[in-house]
């Protein structure tokens, strides 16, 4: 099985395409649409039902692309691994290059990604997986269900404000 995961599908369709590609939408068909933000991950139920109903079964292979260098065929990863979909991602970087970006981060400590919603930050969750860290995360809602839960501790300012939350 082939997803083609797209930002604007209706715009890909016959540029890059591979013949036979199934097109996934990054909201409608990835997303828990009826939650805050408009983007967060979908149940385990609700991502099962969806790849059945593509016809994905135990037996399938899965490839995952996009057309662009950000986050579309990561988050769809991200949801496989998730879920437990066990999988081989290619990697857009060579190991020693991503190796360099990531030396100063210990590989036995937790690595959580963020961003705006949590999709953008998939691409960082993807590349210390590929590394071997073994416990990688997406903030799941990203900064923006972050900042509506008000009892979760915000910095402010250069410095943490105790040594619990220094880096």
């Amino acid at each position: 099985m082939v997803l083609a995961v797209r930002y604007q599908p209706h715009r890909h369709a016959t540029v890059g395409q591979i013949p036979g590609a199934l097109q996934v939408q990054r909201f409608p068909d990835l997303g828990a649409n009826d939650e805050l933000p408009i983007l967060r991950l979908p149940s385990r139920a609700a991502f099962e039902a969806k790849l059945r109903r593509w016809g994905v079964n135990d037996h399938s292979t899965i490839v995952v692309y996009d057309g662009s260098v950000t986050a579309p065929a990561s988050w769809a990863l991200l949801l496989l691994d998730l879920y437990g979909v066990d999988g081989q991602p290619q990697r857009w970087k060579s190991i020693a290059d991503l190796a360099a970006v990531y030396k100063d981060l210990p590989k036995d400590g937790t690595v959580i990604a963020y961003c705006h919603e949590g999709f953008r930050s998939t691409p960082t969750w993807l590349q210390p997986e590929a590394l071997g860290y073994k416990e990688v995360r997406v903030e799941n809602g990203g900064w923006s269900d972050w900042d509506r839960t008000l009892t979760l501790p915000v910095v402010k300012g250069a410095k943490a404000f105790d040594a619990d939350f220094e880096l």
